[in-house]
């Protein structure tokens, strides 16, 4: 498997990140794995950490406090999608929850890459998620 520089991780379930982690690990799929337990922990490290910036932030959609879905609003909002961040967004859902039809259309409108994978993350998904950004 090709290495990315940076993937983070965001997700309130530390057994989750855990899991993510070890598989990112064992895959050797990047230099680096940051790993934030909200949405509020990861933009402060985006917007104080200028040296390293993820090529993939791997983001649980449901999570207390700030969502899913207010983070990248609020990743949007400060100008991290701009091409010269070439960051790709990852959604983690459960498989009980469709929201296809709202990412895409959330994607079309920012202008900001997204894309929707089942948890938990396996070799294959992960391998598809580096595959996919080093194209």
């Amino acid at each position: 498997m090709k290495r990315l520089k940076c993937i983070m991780l965001i997700d309130d379930n530390k057994v989750d990140n855990f899991f993510h982690e070890r598989i990112i690990k064992k895959n050797d799929a990047a230099d680096t794995i940051v790993v934030k337990e909200s949405g509020e922990e990861a933009l402060t490290y985006l917007n104080t950490n200028t040296n390293l910036k993820p090529d993939v932030i791997l983001l649980d959609i449901n999570m207390p406090g700030m969502s899913g879905w207010d983070f990248i609003e609020e990743y949007i909002e400060q100008n991290h999608h701009l091409p010269t961040c070439n960051c790709s967004i990852v959604l983690l859902i459960s498989e009980h929850q469709s929201l296809e039809n709202d990412i895409l259309k959330l994607a079309e409108e920012k202008n900001v890459f997204i894309a929707l994978k089942n948890k938990p993350v396996t070799h294959e998904v992960l391998n598809d998620i580096v595959t996919s950004k080093l194209k």
